[in-house]
């Protein structure tokens, strides 16, 4: 079982990164209780996970190895 499932929109505390000058990597690695160093060096490009009409991407590789998700191409 997934434990990604639906629940109640998660608020992620901090404040978002400055728009105008962005440092490499993850926007979300100041404020991820799941980052890891790779997270600040390089930006994960977005992953579809489900193949269906609406695709649901995901971008966090942490997330995708934890949970084991597939990959779809």
């Amino acid at each position: 079982m997934n434990s990604l499932a639906p629940t109640a929109s998660a608020q992620i505390p901090g404040l978002p990164p400055n728009q105008i000058r962005l440092e490499p990597g993850c926007r979300f690695a100041e404020r991820c209780e799941l980052v890891e160093a790779g997270c600040r060096q390089h930006r994960p490009p977005l992953q579809t996970i489900s193949a269906s009409t609406s695709p649901h991407r995901v971008a966090c590789p942490v997330v995708l190895k934890r949970e084991g998700i597939a990959v779809h191409v």
